[in-house]
């Protein structure tokens, strides 16, 4: 994607000039010289706007590549338990984009499950610094250190990841967000103490108030990438409609720059068109209730894999042998 200075007007960099004029040298064809050179830069600027263009598409394409490979990354490790191949397709994928939270995490289990500790470490520290990871999770994720001296130094540099982490945010954003997400958990943590009419409007004030602030947010700041924001969207959106009116088309551009998952994006399309509009899946990223893990009806299901893989995720049947669910009866692979 990288596009040479030379010859981008952006840059204030222009190409030595090669044309007729140079050759020319009678002082009557200064008019000439002068109707080159609006050529010349107007080739210039055609041809930044098509290298922009070229670059956006391409853009996009390597994010798809990049879901494709961190999902070829978590089949690899969570199926075939191949942790070394799944650590090269991250490799790879980290050549077309910086790797998300979760796949830094696969990363450092990945790494310990190869005997690279220090390279574990080295992720379980950018996986901090992308997703503010704190302590009680990194003791959860990988028990496997905590008897270890490796697991002190992490405990040793936490605070200091932790303050890199926000000296690239915006910090009041964060804290109101980071309260938003307590306040979330806490409701639903403690809802069986509360009686059903306290509890039905203790959800509304608090889920109304947070998908309601998060809109707000967004159109003051733009696109929010705190961690736990997709709790808020899980539990908020499919009670408002207008919010998810408001916020889909967002996230779904948010795929292709990076800044939001796909599966996440997918999940959120299954859940409000089940249990908000009774209608089928459209990604197959839900199961039907019962004693068996089996994968609900869809919707146009013939062409389930090519909308799945059109915002960057594998296909039905790998999805299931990850997961271990039942593919439906009328699911044909491609």
């Amino acid at each position: 994607t990288g596009i040479s200075s030379t010859g981008n007007p952006a840059t204030g960099h222009t190409l030595p000039a090669k044309s007729h004029k140079e050759r020319l040298s009678r002082p009557f064809n200064r008019g000439l010289k002068v109707f080159d050179q609006h050529i010349h830069t107007m080739r210039m600027i055609f041809f930044s706007f098509l290298l922009g263009i070229t670059t956006f598409s391409s853009s996009a394409q390597d994010y798809l590549r990049y879901y494709e490979l961190c999902n070829s990354a978590s089949y690899e490790h969570n199926f075939k338990h191949a942790p070394r191949r799944s650590l090269q397709l991250l490799n790879e994928a980290h050549l077309l984009a910086p790797l998300d939270f979760e796949h830094l995490e696969l990363a450092a289990f990945c790494s310990l499950e190869t005997g690279d500790t220090l390279k574990a470490i080295d992720y379980i520290r950018q996986s901090v610094l992308c997703g503010n990871s704190d302590m009680e999770r990194i003791r959860n994720f990988y028990k496997g250190l905590v008897s270890t001296p490796y697991f002190r130094q992490i405990e040793q540099n936490h605070l200091s990841w932790q303050q890199e982490y926000y000296c690239n945010k915006n910090v009041p954003v964060v804290v109101e967000l980071a309260k938003m997400v307590a306040n979330d958990q806490l409701i639903r943590y403690n809802h069986a103490a509360l009686k059903e009419k306290e509890g039905a409007r203790l959800f509304d004030k608090i889920d109304s108030g947070n998908i309601y602030r998060v809109r707000e947010l967004y159109l003051s700041y733009g696109y929010l990438d705190y961690p736990g924001m997709f709790l808020i969207y899980w539990h908020d959106l499919m009670n408002f409609p207008e919010m998810w009116k408001f916020f889909e088309p967002i996230m779904y551009k948010a795929i292709f720059t990076g800044q939001f998952n796909p599966g996440g994006y997918a999940q959120l399309v299954d859940r409000i068109r089940i249990y908000a509009h009774n209608q089928n899946s459209w990604y197959g990223e839900f199961t039907e209730e019962g004693p068996q893990l089996k994968m609900g009806r869809i919707d146009d299901i013939d062409h389930v894999d090519e909308r799945r893989k059109a915002i960057g995720l594998c296909t039905l049947k790998e999805k299931a042998e990850m997961v271990k669910w039942q593919l439906p009866a009328n699911y044909k692979p491609h």
